[in-house]
């Protein structure tokens, strides 16, 4: 048993040197990483929290990807401010303003791809409303998370529980 350094992603190879006597070359791979989990950030963006396994490299290599379509065709924008919290285990970024659920995220450290992980930004609450007049007409709905695209925003009258 012998300890290796600490890296990620790609091929290194292991020799052992007996007292002059020096073996063949073996390929050792190391762990890709692994998203476990991802928070809901709100809608005009804000932190995130990335807990997973193996989360290791240079902060200045790792890119964090948020997608808006399962074939990751369709980039959002790169989380930006990656901090890593609990080394190998939990990084934080800031998410762009958006809205929905599906997204896909990824970790790129150089070469080597993390699993793509599933986000949604934070739910619609609505704090407050005003009185609506009996005649019927316009009311204000008070509240967060309602999204950045008002064409994407429907409120509508339901029955209480």
């Amino acid at each position: 048993s012998s300890g290796i350094n600490a890296e990620y992603g790609g091929t290194k190879y292991v020799q052992v040197n007996a007292d002059g006597l020096v073996s063949n070359k073996v390929a050792v791979s190391y762990k890709t990483c692994v998203i476990t989990g991802v928070s809901a950030p709100p809608t005009n963006g804000g932190t995130i929290t990335i807990t997973g396994q193996d989360l290791y490299g240079p902060l200045s290599s790792i890119i964090i990807n948020l997608y808006s379509d399962d074939d990751r065709r369709r980039q959002i924008t790169p989380c930006e401010n990656v901090t890593m919290i609990v080394p190998h285990s939990k990084l934080t970024c800031f998410a762009p303003p958006g809205e929905g659920s599906g997204l896909t995220v990824q970790i790129q450290m150089d070469s080597v791809t993390s699993n793509p992980a599933t986000m949604a930004y934070q739910p619609p609450s609505v704090l407050g409303v005003t009185e609506a007049p009996a005649k019927g007409g316009l009311i204000t709905v008070y509240g967060q998370n309602f999204g950045n695209n008002p064409d994407k925003i429907v409120v509508t009258m339901v029955p209480s529980d």
